[in-house]
């Protein structure tokens, strides 16, 4: 694979820059752990996501931002246990980010593709529906700016999205290449947007989605040098 080098770079960041899933099932054991020393009942990382997603699914919450959805669904866990769900919400929420920091690690292949996006002058930019704070890490120096969908009031997978995000950087989508782990929230909407797109598929399993589609990292330095 050969690629023009854009003149940005846009990155989701969940499940592309962070392993995402690793973060949230730590964080969300530490919630469980502190629902059995509270209440005497356990519940897993697994219960509560699927807390959190069925709360998501709930009409009465369209559209509620991510805190919202999470916040919600730790009512639901603590009632589950026989709790006050007024009386340890905030405080679940707060372990919940807390327990976050600890085990956000980026992917090994990050760091120096950052670098040498760096050394040949490309722009770049982060895209994400996720509240994960890179901003306030070492790596932001690599960043001219963060589109976190909660700030901009509008998401992903609406092309609105990337359409705020071509406007802010006041550029031409053409010259802005997307590079996000999701087919239907990163790769087709850029697309749709006039941008170009990479789907980054970090996983075992071969994709089942027609994309032009990189396993790391490295394979974009490499197209990009090419």
């Amino acid at each position: 694979m050969n690629l023009k080098p854009p003149s940005i770079i846009s990155f989701d960041i969940d499940g592309t820059l962070v392993d995402f899933l690793s973060m949230l099932h730590a964080a969300l054991d530490v919630v469980g752990q502190s629902l059995a020393s509270l209440g005497g009942t356990a519940l897993s990382s697994i219960q509560l996501q699927a807390l959190r997603n069925e709360t998501a699914s709930d009409p009465r919450f369209t559209g509620a931002n991510l805190e919202n959805l999470r916040r919600e669904s730790f009512r639901r866990a603590a009632l589950i246990v026989g709790l006050d769900p007024d009386a340890h919400v905030d405080d679940l929420w707060q372990l919940f980010l807390d327990s976050r920091e600890p085990h956000r690690h980026l992917y090994a292949d990050v760091a120096p593709t950052l670098q040498m996006l760096k050394e040949q002058s490309i722009r770049v930019v982060a895209a994400s529906n996720g509240n994960t704070p890179l901003r306030e890490t070492p790596l932001a120096e690599y960043f001219e700016a963060w589109f976190y969908a909660g700030e901009m009031g509008v998401a992903k997978p609406s092309e609105e999205f990337y359409q705020e995000t071509v406007r802010r950087l006041s550029s031409n989508p053409k010259d802005i290449l997307h590079v996000g782990d999701s087919w239907s929230e990163d790769y087709l909407p850029a697309l749709s947007c006039g941008m170009g797109a990479l789907l980054l598929h970090r996983g075992t399993a071969l994709p089942t989605v027609d994309a032009m589609t990189i396993f790391n990292l490295h394979e974009l330095m490499d197209a990009l040098s090419a």
